[in-house]
């Protein structure tokens, strides 16, 4: 329908957005102009606006959502126990820190600086770290209260050797994702 309309091929971006379109037969398609009304079919939640987006959702009062819905979580650092991994974390934190607000330091802006502190990250949990049956309470926490689909997870960021990664990826998959299912 909107290929038709607009009398060309479309680019691979118009193809994703005008593809979602709530009234493909009647929306404005004026380039820098229009303001579509979009109809998701999946939504994926990262970093800092995800979060956002899932307490905006939460204040809903929902208890599932309406599409296939997938939150990222950056940050997973798994060890035997939540003393251990928190050190790690801990660690490994301030190299991974200094790289996402290298760009805002280098152009004189340290206003986002204080968004990436460690001890706020593991408080309000976008790290997730503990000891598997905490990770198992801080993901199923997440989904309960989210009602998401999907959960990905990064294993490897920061300072994390090889082997930090490959261990917390294992502990993870032996002993937190059994439980979840």
């Amino acid at each position: 329908m909107v290929r038709r309309r607009r009398r060309r091929k479309l680019t691979l971006a118009e193809k994703v957005l005008l593809g979602h379109l709530d009234d493909p037969e009647s929306a404005e398609l004026e380039p820098g102009r229009s303001y579509l009304m979009l109809r998701p079919d999946r939504v994926v939640f990262q970093d800092v606006l995800g979060q956002s987006g899932l307490l905006q959702f939460m204040q809903t009062g929902r208890d599932r959502v309406a599409v296939p819905t997938t939150i990222h979580c950056d940050h997973l650092i798994q060890a035997r126990t939540d003393a251990e991994a928190e050190a790690i974390a801990r660690a490994v934190h301030p190299r991974w820190a200094a790289s996402f607000v290298k760009l805002w330091a280098d152009h004189g802006d340290t206003a986002v600086q204080h968004r990436v502190g460690i001890d706020a990250a593991l408080q309000h949990e976008t790290i997730l770290c503990g000891s598997p049956a905490r990770v198992r309470d801080q993901v199923a926490r997440l989904i309960q209260e989210t009602g998401v689909n999907y959960v990905i997870c990064c294993f490897a960021w920061g300072d994390l050797t090889l082997a930090q990664s490959l261990r917390s990826l294992r502990l993870f998959a032996e002993d937190v994702l059994p439980k979840l299912s």
